[in-house]
This record gives C-alpha cells, structure tokens and sequence, in this order.
C-alpha cells in the first residue's frame, strides 16, 4: 500500500525524470575503470567495469549490470542505485534516495551513508563492516569500519521491486577492529589516565610523609 513516503518518493523520482530527459548520459562497459564526472545525470555500468565516486560526485540514476563494480567512496547526492544481476557496490558514503539490490547483487557497506530506501531482493546480499553492529527488525545500526555511526533500515522486496511484508535475512554482519587514527586516540586517552593515577597516587604519598615527618 502507498503511503505519504512512496508518493514523495515517486514524484521525486517522476520529476528527475523529466527534468533528465536532456541531460547526459554515460556508458562504463568492458573493463574499463571510470571516475564519475560532474554533470552525469544517467550512468550505465556493464561487463566487469567499475565506477569509482569521488569527491561528492553524484548523479540522478545508477544501474550497474552483469560483474560491474560500483565504489561510493565520497558520494553525493545520487537519486537511484540500482544494483542488477552479479553487480557489486561498495558503499563507504552518500546521500540516496533509494538504494535498490536486485538478483544476485551484494552491497558491502563500509561506512555511514544516508537513504530513504535500501530495498533488498531475495538473492541479494548485504555485508555490514564495523563495530556494535546489531540488526533487528530491519533496522541496522553500528559503528562502520570507516568510524561513523549509522541506521538503516532495510526493506525485503520480491524480484519485481514490490515491497514485502518481511525483512531481509540476507544481511551478514562483519565486526572489524578500530580505524587507526581511532585506535591512537583512544590509546593516548589511556595512557593519560594512567600517568594521572600515578601522579595523583606519588602526590597522596608524597603528604603522607610529609605529615609523618611533622
């Protein structure tokens, strides 16, 4: 059933459409590796190319095909991405409307990203890299790999997109260690609190004698 969420979401998705229909296009086909530039409103993704996202690049729709790799590194605004077939994204970041995985594709998250909906079809799969992760109910929240807190939540669909009343199970979670810088942050914290406690224990003892002294 539609609700106020799929009728924005659908004049959105409507209105980019329009608005598109002169805009440019771009084909990643082969084994071609390609930056995405500014300005692409339509991006196809074929064979086992890859598409790399930088700089806050973005772009109205994604489809990635066949073996093809998309990797959101520093993504933008992107309205679609449409995982299709063998595809892989591997998302550290963004802003999408809709995340969509279709057939066998795999979404391997790595950082904290933002999206109205992550649609995930019955043989897709989803792979969460952090810390603290927990998933329940369709709700996904942790820390990712990247150090970025995170939540998300998931919606099952059928092979033609239509959203079920379930959540994915397909989702596995990958706990992984501390990013470095986060580590010796932590570490120096540590350490710091150590060498309080002995110069607040050398002080304590210090007055001790002193007052047995007197």
């Amino acid at each position: 059933m539609w609700n106020s969420k799929h009728l924005l979401s659908g004049l959105f998705s409507v209105t980019l459409s329009l608005f598109s229909l002169t805009a440019n296009a771009l084909t990643v086909s082969g084994n071609q590796e390609v930056e995405l530039p500014w300005g692409e409103v339509f991006v196809d993704v074929y064979d086992t190319s890859t598409l790399n996202i930088n700089n806050f690049h973005g772009a109205s729709f994604i489809d990635a095909y066949q073996q093809s790799t998309v990797n959101a590194y520093d993504a933008g605004m992107i309205s679609w991405l449409n995982m299709r077939d063998n595809s892989i994204a591997n998302i550290h970041s963004g802003i999408y409307s809709t995340v969509h995985l279709f057939d066998n594709s795999i979404a391997n998250l790595y950082g904290g990203f933002d999206t109205d909906w992550f649609l995930v079809a019955p043989d897709a799969q989803v792979n969460v890299f952090g810390r603290h992760l927990d998933y329940i109910d369709g709700r996904l929240n942790g820390m990712a790999a990247n150090g970025t807190y995170f939540s998300l939540e998931l919606s099952a669909v059928d092979n033609n997109g239509y959203i079920l009343d379930s959540f994915p199970t397909n989702v596995t979670l990958n706990a992984v260690p501390l990013p470095a810088p986060l580590v010796l942050f932590i570490s120096g914290l540590v350490v710091l609190a150590r060498l309080g406690t002995k110069k607040s224990n050398l002080l304590s003892r210090n007055k001790q004698l002193h007052l047995a002294a007197n």
